[in-house]
């Protein structure tokens, strides 16, 4: 069956008009909007960028506050247990009796004394576990030690300059080492340990030894990292001198997948963090480098930075970063993101301004193009024009489609009362389905009540459709209205409610059912100058129980 054909909006007929009297001025204003585009792309791409880069800051700023918290905190429990009177004790009495050479030096720390020792601090740390206890004298020599190993063990000069300040009264925290790098000699326990090293000073007031105290960095110092990474990318780490990781990757399954370590293994201290030159020799990755040389540059003791130009990490993976060097610990702290997560507003602005660019070149080229259609269009829409009628009603635009039906604005041709025609769309076109059509439309042109839209005529199309014209109303459905705005006011509901029912009512006493009442057919509209007057559409499914033969379809 053929369809009637939509009439072609009054605007398209302007359009063609302004394009054939201003070709060269639609040109130019595209030519400018594209600048334009270009020039607001810019500026926009540039602050998405700062955008990210003070992310980055902002996360490495966090970590560093965090962290200096929780530094700040051992430093003061560990200063608390150097200054207790059992381990001043313990402490005054190792000293005194390391003072009769080597053989009272281990026979002190292995002794009497050196239990007490570590049995004080003990009862002082609580839950504050101390893997690892280390009692270091004025001449270098460890006169105390949890497992004996270091007893008597002279420290080298240089290890012996990292216990220097603390003689000199100050707490001081040293990142991620091992026993064997912080005084020569493995302990019982080889697992990498951050320290706190405090003086224990006698009644004189004079430092006689440095309590020294190792607590495994896999627990809450790497753990302080793990809260901070962000998205499925973000990787928060400590580094030192040497470019390795002092804190537990995040990627630690991959690093295991890829043969970097072991099943089973820890990153820590373990896992260089290099990426691979032109030339697929390991190499310190970009940040890192960055950190570094910014360390030793002049006023880089505590520098701060970021690299926004994607650089592969550790894994492998283009990522971006910042860092921050904290020269008092030793160590540096990064954050690092992918590439893809840290820039993702800026791709959909790219991707956003890509087709708008696209959009603005190509409308120059279909410029001639639409001017040429729309000249066809044009004489088609004249020719359809002259083809909408039904009956005595000449039909203009669309302005509603269901399932089965096409609504049209439309008027009398005579009365030029503004009318809505509803032309049915038949798959098949039988006399059974005509007279049945026939028969709905006159039960519902018989409702009067004034909440029930209003049937003028009915009749067929010249291809043989069906249709009827209707009050043409203004207003919108109670589902566009609850969509839109949201559920109604208690009072507004039962108005809206009182006329669906006095227009269901009228239709019940004359043994009509709508059986399809819902918010999608009841519409709120402006009739006679009253506004929210409510009308029941669409009786096209209406049941007569007075009739004989009628069923339920």
């Amino acid at each position: 069956m053929t369809a009637l054909p939509a009439v072609v909006p009054p605007w398209q007929d302007r359009l063609v008009a302004l394009a054939r009297r201003r070709p060269v001025e639609i040109a130019l204003g595209l030519v400018l909007l594209a600048g334009l585009t270009l020039w607001i792309y810019a500026g926009v791409r540039g602050a998405l960028a700062q955008l990210a880069a003070q992310n980055l800051r902002t996360l490495v700023t966090s970590e560093v506050v965090a962290l200096e918290a929780w530094v700040g905190e051992k430093r003061l429990n560990v200063q608390r247990w150097a200054g207790g009177a059992r381990v001043v004790a313990a402490v005054e009495r190792l000293v005194a009796q390391a003072a009769g050479g080597d053989a009272a030096v281990l026979a002190a720390c292995r002794g009497d004394a050196g239990t007490e020792l570590v049995t004080a601090v003990d009862l002082l740390r609580q839950r504050d576990v101390a893997a690892a206890i280390h009692l270091v004298d004025r001449d270098g020599r460890v006169i105390a030690d949890r497992d004996g190993r270091a007893c008597g063990l002279l420290l080298t000069p240089a290890r012996r300059e990292l216990y220097a300040p603390v003689f000199g009264g100050a707490v001081r925290f040293t990142a991620t080492s091992t026993a064997q790098e912080r005084i020569g000699v493995a302990g019982g326990k080889a697992e990498p340990k951050v320290w706190i090293a405090a003086p224990v000073v006698n009644a004189a007031g004079e430092a006689i030894a440095v309590l020294d105290i190792g607590k495994p960095a896999a627990e809450r110092f790497s753990q302080l990292f793990e809260a901070a990474r962000s998205g499925n990318s973000g990787e928060a780490y400590a580094f030192d001198l040497q470019g390795r990781l002092l804190t537990e990757s995040r990627f630690r399954a991959e690093l295991e997948d890829s043969g970097r370590l072991n099943r089973g293994q820890s990153s820590i201290l373990a896992l260089r963090l290099t990426d691979a030159d032109d030339q697929g020799a390991p190499q310190l990755s970009r940040l890192i480098r960055t950190a570094l040389a910014a360390r030793v540059a002049p006023g880089g003791a505590s520098s701060v930075g970021e690299v926004l130009t994607p650089y592969p990490n550790y894994l492998g993976e283009r990522v971006v970063g910042a860092w921050r060097w904290l020269d008092e610990y030793g160590f540096g702290v990064a954050v690092e993101v992918s590439e893809d997560e840290a820039f993702a507003p800026l791709a959909r602005l790219e991707s956003a301004f890509a087709v708008l660019g696209a959009l603005v070149g190509g409308a120059g080229f279909a410029l001639v193009v639409s001017l040429l259609r729309m000249q066809r269009m044009a004489r088609v829409v004249e020719a359809a024009q002259a083809a909408m009628k039904a009956g005595n009603y000449e039909l203009f635009e669309e302005i509603g489609q269901g399932g089965i039906a096409r609504v049209y604005r439309a008027q009398h041709r005579l009365l030029k009362r503004p009318t809505a025609v509803k032309v049915i769309q038949l798959a098949q076109s039988t006399d059974e389905l005509l007279a049945r059509f026939d028969r709905e439309v006159r039960l519902c042109s018989q409702l009067m009540h004034p909440n029930t839209i209003e049937i003028f005529d009915y009749g067929r199309t010249p291809e043989g459709l069906p249709f009827y014209a209707m009050e043409l109303l203004e207003g919108a459905t109670l589902q566009q209205l609850v969509e839109r705005h949201g559920p109604f006011e208690p009072a507004r509901a039962v108005h809206v409610l009182r006329g669906v029912a006095g227009s269901l009512a009228e239709a019940h006493e004359r043994g009509l059912v709508h059986r399809d009442v819902t918010p999608a057919n009841v519409m709120l509209c402006r009739k006679g100058g009253l506004h929210d007057v409510p009308k029941l559409l669409d009786f096209g499914l209406i049941k007569d129980t007075h009739a004989d033969g009628t069923h339920t379809t």
